[in-house]
């Protein structure tokens, strides 16, 4: 599923929230196994006064994912969160969510650190008209170091931002590269890191004659 305008309208929503001295965290979809509502990539933004846009899931995960969230806009740190969408006999918290799967979802502050680094200049890329690559890491293999880090590769090449050193970024970047032409979102193991590497395609145009 193509996020390009969803992408679009939270990022523009960061932006006023940012100009107005105003917190919030972003939790995105990472990896799914089995059923789910929502597909890598999908977002949800919370802010601190509680104002949402977007979601993870079909109403069931959103609730948790505001409270870790809270604890992320609090100067903690991203939080991967891992929830099984299961039978009756294997529910969140006792409520039946409608899937048989399991959703990872990846919170991060959203009016700081790299994402807020990288904001501007992806919201002016989908502006556009040509494919990119927004790569997180989501899991720093126990290093407690990189959680979080970003790196945007863009339609002509160019890099943006880090994921911790040249060599990662190299790595990563040609991960990216290749993920590029199908338009995949997945995570990769790159260097010991969970890396969610995700593909923005520009939406189809649709011409009227």
């Amino acid at each position: 599923m193509n996020h390009w305008k969803e992408t679009a309208e939270i990022l523009s929503r960061i932006a006023e929230l940012t100009a107005a001295g105003r917190r919030a965290a972003l939790a995105t979809v990472v990896h799914i196994v089995g059923s789910a509502y929502r597909r890598p990539g999908a977002r949800f933004l919370i802010e601190e006064s509680g104002d949402t846009m977007g979601s993870v899931s079909g109403g069931c995960l959103e609730a948790d994912v505001r409270e870790v969230a809270k604890g992320v806009m609090a100067a903690g740190p991203p939080s991967l969160r891992h929830y099984s969408t299961g039978s009756d006999e294997d529910m969140v918290w006792g409520l039946g969510l409608g899937c048989n799967g399991l959703v990872d979802v990846f919170i991060q502050p959203a009016t700081e650190g790299p994402l807020a680094a990288l904001a501007d200049r992806l919201r002016s890329l989908l502006a556009g008209d040509s494919p990119l690559a927004l790569l997180t890491v989501v899991d720093d293999g126990g290093s407690g170091e990189g959680s979080g880090a970003m790196l945007m590769l863009e339609p002509d090449g160019t890099v943006q931002g880090s994921l911790g050193s040249a060599d990662l970024d190299r790595l990563a970047a040609e991960q990216a590269r290749g993920l590029l032409p199908a338009g995949r979102s997945e995570v990769h193991t790159v260097a010991g890191r969970r890396v969610f590497i995700e593909v923005l395609p520009p939406p189809p145009h649709l011409i009227v004659c």
